[in-house]
């Protein structure tokens, strides 16, 4: 990438009149703090460090950027994309973002604290190290990426969609799932007490050896799910699909599972003390 020529705000709404993209330039320490941006297309552009907090950007696109260290924060995002960037240590708290697409970018250690995600997809990208504490992700997609010590630190996923997604060294504190897409995930080992999975798609999990005490799993589909060594004492349930799943050295002490469909489940070795349920 070769970014020598600096331009102004100026500049670019001309290149804008001009229907021309924002091509192979550093735009160095330009201020975008609290401007609208509307039908831009950035290529190949420097602007590390970006100050766009407080911005609103309605269909700008952004191909092979180095937007490091940008300072999103309070930005209204809509139907903008990012392709092949380099974001690394972007800021985007309290941002609302809907219908924003990030494809192919590096997101490692970027935060999205309280953020509003709709409608969006993050697809083979990095966002290893990333925090979304606090944030709400509505109908959006998260797949094929690398996301290893990712934080979902009380945040919710209101049928987000995260397939195959290895959890196991997330911070998953206070999360709430709502009708989330979450098959094959695996959460082997993990300390769950509490957490709400209501109506998520489970199917083939992985709990094995998990603690689940407290948790809400309410209409959850768990078929093929794996609950070896779980504990799942005073858990919730109830109308969940359990076909197929394999429960062996369980504790279910005191779990709630009234109108929970358990066909062709393996249970072996499982404690149901104080269930209320069928069979209860």
């Amino acid at each position: 990438m070769s970014a020598t020529t600096v331009l102004g705000w100026d500049d670019i709404a001309r290149l804008q009149v001009l229907g021309r993209p924002v091509h192979g330039v550093d735009l160095g320490v330009l201020d975008g703090s609290g401007r609208a941006l509307a039908s831009l297309l950035f290529n190949q552009a420097i602007w590390r460090g970006a100050q766009l907090h407080g911005a609103r950007l309605q269909h700008v696109n952004f191909i092979e950027c180095d937007l490091r260290e940008a300072d999103f924060g309070s930005a209204t995002l809509e139907a903008c994309s990012f392709t092949r960037c380099k974001l690394d240590g972007t800021r985007w708290d309290g941002a609302n973002l809907q219908q924003c697409a990030f494809t192919q970018v590096d997101l490692p250690a970027s935060t999205w604290s309280k953020a509003e995600i709709a409608l969006s997809a993050f697809t083979q990208s990095k966002l290893h190290g990333a925090s979304f504490a606090h944030a709400v992700l509505h109908r959006t997609v998260i797949a094929q990426c690398e996301l290893a010590g990712l934080g979902l630190a009380h945040a919710t996923l209101a049928q987000a969609v995260l397939p195959g997604v290895d959890f196991r060294d997330f911070d998953l504190r206070g999360l709430v799932a709502q009708s989330a897409v979450l098959q094959d995930a695996r959460f082997d080992g993990m300390d769950l007490r509490g957490l709400v999975l209501q109506r998520c798609l489970l199917e083939g999990a992985n709990f094995t050896g998990a603690r689940l005490d407290g948790a809400d799993l309410r209409e959850a589909n768990l078929r093929k799910a794996v609950l070896a060594g779980a504990s799942l004492r005073a858990a919730k349930l109830d109308n969940a699909l359990l076909l197929e799943s394999s429960w062996s050295e369980v504790d279910a002490a005191g779990l709630s599972c009234e109108g929970a469909l358990f066909q062709s489940a393996e249970l072996r070795k499982v404690s149901f003390a104080g269930t209320r349920g069928p069979g209860s």
